[in-house]
């Protein structure tokens, strides 16, 4: 790689996180001051919400 194609790389890599920082630390920020717990909304993966049957059928198995 070039210098100036490694250059265009960070570039566009740390500008994409930059952006993605401010759009979910934005929506972050917005229900910490309006009193949106965010965390009360996450669901906890547990094995029983997987469907084996259907996976099998997907797969072709």
């Amino acid at each position: 790689m070039k210098n100036t194609e490694v250059k265009e790389w960070v570039t566009y890599y740390l500008l994409a996180f930059v952006i993605f920082f401010l759009l979910f630390g934005g929506i972050w920020t917005t229900g910490l001051l309006t009193g949106v717990h965010w965390q009360d909304y996450w669901i906890e993966f547990h094995w029983s919400m997987v469907n084996i049957k259907e996976l099998k059928q997907i797969i072709g198995l």
